[in-house]
Parts: structure tokens; sequence; C-alpha cells
């Protein structure tokens, strides 16, 4: 439910950004990102881009993109996800070069495999691609969904100390970076 509504809230973005005429000002991207595919070959894979930055107008192709980011079908080695994966996928593999504002919301309820983990694919912790991102002049934004799941497993807090070190501190011009939601329902 919770990947359904992350759909709802890209295509209310969308319908803002195209109400305020920016459509042709702004782009998306998406990675999706799961966990080690060397523990758990069924998951399919670690990253993936499943659409590249692409120009505000061209929203059916980004809906149909956002339409095959699907919840993985097995169980995997750990709660945490492989979330940096999804990162260093996104700051390396998507074109960013014509863009002078670059964001990143990574979307997750639970904390990032790490580089302490065996089966991290990155080899990173969040303060490595926290610095890769702003060395690419990018800021990522993270929105922890803090679901009944999260709580079950006392990884909140684990997840919200890694998201508060990748996003760094509040911009001036943005706020807090690291954002907070409470999911305790899985409909709104």
């Amino acid at each position: 439910p919770y990947i359904e509504r992350t759909r709802q809230a890209v295509r209310k973005i969308y319908n803002a950004i195209e109400t305020a005429g920016l459509s042709e000002k702004v782009a998306f991207g998406l990675v999706a990102y799961r966990n080690s595919t060397r523990k758990t070959p069924e998951v399919l894979y670690e990253a993936q881009v499943l659409s590249d930055l692409r120009d505000g107008r061209e929203r059916k192709q980004f809906e149909h993109a956002l339409a095959q980011a699907q919840e993985a079908e097995v169980s995997t080695h750990s709660f945490n996800e492989d979330a940096f994966a999804g990162l260093k996928t996104a700051l390396d593999k998507l074109y960013w070069a014509p863009y002078q504002s670059r964001l990143i919301f990574l979307i997750t309820d639970a904390g990032a495999i790490r580089n302490d983990d065996p089966y991290s694919s990155t080899g990173m912790n969040e303060a490595e691609i926290a610095d890769l991102a702003a060395a690419k002049g990018v800021k990522v934004f993270a929105l922890h969904l803090k679901t009944p799941a999260g709580r079950m497993m006392n990884n909140h807090d684990y997840a919200e100390i890694q998201y508060r070190i990748l996003t760094g501190h509040s911009d001036p011009n943005i706020g807090d970076l690291y954002v907070p939601i409470s999911a305790d329902q899985a409909t709104a």
C-alpha cells in the first residue's frame, strides 16, 4: 500500500507542476531499490533505473515507469534495504548535467544497508553517500515512512539517525531534508 500511496503523491506533485506551468522546467527520474541479490537472488536487483531524467512534459512515459515499481515478492536477510545502492545508482547513472537544481527524494520505510553489512552492494555508509551527492551538487531528501513494521523491528531510531546524517543539515531555502512520515495506517 505504501508504493501505491507514493504513486498518488507523485501524481499530485505532477499535477501541481503542470498547474503552475513549470512542466518544461522540471525533469523526473525513478530508481527502484531492494536488498542483496547475493544473499537473496530472487529479489532480482539491488537497484534499477526505471526512468532516466525525463522532461516534465513526458508524464505518460514517467507514469508508465512508476507503474513498474513493485514490491519484492520474497523476504530478505534484513529489514533494512539497500537504499544506498538506489542513491548511488541515481547519482552515477542518471544524466544530471543539464540541471541546475538537483534533488533526490529517497522514499523508504526502513534503514539502509551500510558498509558494515556483508551484503552491502556499495560498501558505503551514510556519510560517504552524502559526500558523493554533495560532490555532484545533489541534495537528498529522505522521506522516512514510519510504519508499524518498522516500529516492531525497532528500526525507526536506527533509520532516522542514518537519514539525518545522509541529509546533513537543513537547507536555508528548503528546510529540513529529513522528513519523518507517520504511516500507522496503510491508507489515507
